[in-house]
This record gives C-alpha cells, structure tokens and sequence, in this order.
C-alpha cells in the first residue's frame, strides 16, 4: 500500500492521466452494460424457494402483464379494429406471450331466443357501422368491460398481453419490449396513440435510465 501511495505523491500526472484512460474505457463500454433489476434476479437458481417458485407460475400463471393502448378520435371503424385486431395476433406469436384479454376475445354473454351465446364482442368486426356501434353499447354496458377493455367515449382501447412468467434471463425486459414496438410501430401511422406498459417496459426504462446516470457519475467521480 505504501509503495502505490509514494508512486502516488511522485508521479501524480501520470496516475492522472492513468485514471482518465480507465474512465474513458468503463464509459465505452456502458452502452453493454446489462442491467436486471427484477424480482427474479435476486433469487439463487439452486435454492429450493426457485423451484417452488417456478411451479407456482406453471400452476397459477404470471401476473407480468404489458398493457397495449389504442387511441384514436374515429377508433371504432371496421378498418382500424381490423388492422389492431391482426398486430395482437401478431404479437400473440412471440415466444413470450401466452395470451392475451381484449374486445376481439373476451366473451360477450348474452341471450338470444332462449339461448345463452358467448361469442366474443369482436369475434368478427362487421363492416357497417351501425353493427360496430351496437357492439359497442353492448361492450359499454358490460361493468367488467367498460373502463378496463374500452373507454365509454369509444375512443380508446386496452389489450392485456400476458407473459411466460418462467422465462427469465437478464437482457430479457429489453428484448420483450423491443419486440411489442416493433409489432406496434405500423399502427402509428393509423391511429393518434398507440403506446405500451407493464413491468417489463418500466424496467427496461429503469435499466436504461441507470445506464443513462452511469455515464455522468463515472466522470463527475473522476472530478471530484
């Protein structure tokens, strides 16, 4: 210790300069940083809790749910719902996705002639509008449905995209969010909004925000 403290005292612009080359290579290499901040992460594979864990999920699913939302001022037109209806299905063939709730799935229980039919409200979007705005009065009346899977001003839709829970590794969150864009983006140049959240996007903005930070502190460290 005292040899590094009096190469220290007597070459201190080298050790100077020495510091700042190290800095210099920490900061390129942050772009490669990975960052996991999940529940998950914190658990020791080998620990017998893990096992426990991950048949609790294969038994009672995952609650890791990204919510997809979809604006717009004339949202209810056979022609949006057609193309909004054909990117879940698109997104319901990631190798993440178990499944999804939304208008085009969820059952609309009604009785018809003594019959009870379950048919879900978009099962198939019918092309005239006053079928679309029937559909839609009924999905409005639906206590479960109104204000969860669409708004009552019609404008807005919501799909919960369920994820495979047992699927982890770090890295994950960024491509799970990554994928779901790349699904979305097409939509963007038809409807006002279209936008995603869950757990996965917050932590992945998380991780990026830390990457973000890391870039400053490392050179202000340095400073000081």
């Amino acid at each position: 210790m005292k040899k590094i403290l009096n190469i220290s005292s007597t070459y201190p612009r080298l050790i100077l300069v020495f510091l700042v080359l190290v800095t210099v290579f920490c900061v390129t290499k942050l772009p490669s940083l990975k960052v996991d901040i999940s529940a998950q992460s914190m658990m020791v594979k080998t620990d017998p809790l893990w096992k426990t864990y991950q048949k609790t999920l294969k038994t009672f699913g995952s609650d890791n749910v990204v919510i997809l939302f979809f604006q717009d001022k004339k949202l209810f037109t056979a022609e949006k719902l057609s193309k909004i209806k054909a990117t879940i299905k698109s997104i319901e063939k990631l190798d993440f996705v178990t499944g999804s709730s939304s208008l085009f799935n969820t059952p609309n229980v009604r009785e018809v002639d003594d019959y009870i039919i379950t048919r879900p409200f978009l099962d198939e979007i019918p092309e005239m509008a006053g079928e679309l705005e029937s559909i839609l009065a009924e999905a409005i009346s639906n206590p479960l449905v109104a204000k969860n899977l669409v708004s009552v001003d019609a404008k807005t839709l919501a799909v919960n995209i369920y994820m495979d829970g047992a699927i982890h590794y770090p890295g994950r969150d960024a491509e799970i969010t990554l994928a779901i864009e790349r699904e979305l983006e097409p939509l963007s140049d038809h409807l006002d909004v279209v936008f995603q959240m869950g757990s996965s996007y917050v932590r992945d903005a998380i991780s990026k925000q830390i990457q973000h930070d890391q870039k400053l502190i490392i050179p202000a460290a340095l400073a000081i």
